[in-house]
């Protein structure tokens, strides 16, 4: 576990003014590159969030990972079935809620099967009502030291905490000094801090939505793996939902960007039967792949080529759908979207999009 300063100053910035020298020079001499290069430079590979018959894990330990999507798409019973996993496997769970009680986590918990003495014995909760802070720095680390077999910690959700902080989600520089606290503290820990985040108003188009809502800095702020959670059949309590995690940020390239990283089910409790959550590796299905605008792709890159950097609105204006035409909205967004994601076109936030590469449908591995 790596030493760390918990205790911030108002603005979001590590308070130092009653820490000794020696653990502030601690943080700032060089690393020992000769060390991590004996070690064979291993990449890191996500180890928490099982998918059954997938190639690994959602979630990297060690690092900060993003789970977003819309209200009751699903977000909170992922979370609940990451808390299930780790306390089968005989950890702990953090949970920092801000939206919910202690009374819906504990019954959910006991409707999929977990026994009431695992959840008290192993799932360390709290409903803050602070910003973080020294003292809020130095609870946690009671925590820490307390419960040293934790693993993973849900934040549920990122805009409420950042409410309950005073951070302007809009704000970049506001939402990445809220990065260095609570989450890189416990990332920094050695957990896997997964935090649950709500969506923009308007979809990025037909495939989801490519971040979450507020700043840029949030998916910027990511070390680990950010995932939309996007509906394919809506839950209810009579009826089985299904849902996928798409792949919107892998810092560490285990998988790719767009690729689909499993499909969720939640199936309600009937008759003796449990509540039930699993996530399954992605089937090959027209169904259950999505869907990629090869050919609007191809097609955006080359009128970029000649007409130089493009507002939306324009985007959307090309002749780049048959015969000259434009294109539905939604398919060209979800092109321009994709191709931003693969490092083909640049967009900024408030600017313009400006080719990179360019794009060929022919070389595309994933095309349908």
């Amino acid at each position: 576990m790596k030493t760390i300063v918990t205790k911030t100053n108002r603005r979001g910035a590590p308070d130092v003014s009653s820490v000794e020298p020696e653990s502030i020079l601690r943080h700032w001499r060089p690393v020992d590159l000769g060390a991590v290069i004996a070690a064979g430079c291993p990449l890191p590979v996500p180890t928490v969030g099982a998918v059954i018959g997938g190639a690994g894990a959602l979630f990297y330990s060690g690092c900060v990972n993003a789970v977003f999507g819309e209200s009751g798409s699903g977000k909170t019973w992922l979370a609940l079935k990451l808390i299930a996993d780790v306390i089968r496997d005989g950890d702990h769970a953090l949970v920092l809620d801000f939206e919910s009680n202690a009374e819906i986590l504990c019954g959910r918990l006991l409707a999929m099967g977990v026994s009431g003495a695992a959840v008290a014995r192993q799932v360390v909760y709290i409903e803050p009502d602070c910003p973080w802070g020294a003292f809020a720095g130095m609870a946690i680390d009671e925590v820490l030291l307390r419960h040293p077999s934790l693993r993973v910690v849900i934040v549920d959700s990122t805009g409420e905490s950042m409410a309950v902080d005073g951070v302007n989600p809009n704000a970049d520089d506001e939402v990445a000094r809220w990065f260095r606290g609570a989450p890189k503290v416990l990332a920094n820990a050695g957990l896997a801090v997964v935090l649950l985040d709500h969506t923009p108003k308007a979809r990025s188009g037909a495939g989801g939505y490519e971040h979450a809502a507020g700043s840029f800095r949030k998916r910027a702020s990511v070390s680990g793996a950010a995932y939309s959670l996007d509906v394919i059949v809506p839950a209810s309590k009579d009826c089985a939902g299904r849902m996928r995690l798409v792949v919107r940020k892998d810092r560490n390239g285990f998988r790719a960007v767009g690729d689909v990283a499993c499909e969720m089910t939640l199936t309600p409790a009937t008759g003796d039967s449990l509540l039930k959550v699993e996530c399954r590796a992605a089937t090959t299905s027209s169904e259950s792949a999505e869907w990629r605008p090869t050919v609007l792709m191809e097609r955006l890159c080359e009128h970029l080529e000649t007409s130089g950097p493009l507002g939306a609105r324009e985007l959307r204006d090309a002749p780049i759908g048959r015969g000259g035409a434009r294109a539905k909205a939604e398919h060209v967004d979800k092109a321009v979207r994709l191709l931003v994601a693969e490092g083909y076109v640049e967009r900024p936030p408030r600017g313009k999009a400006r080719l990179l590469r360019r794009y060929r449908a022919a070389d595309d591995q994933i095309a349908k």
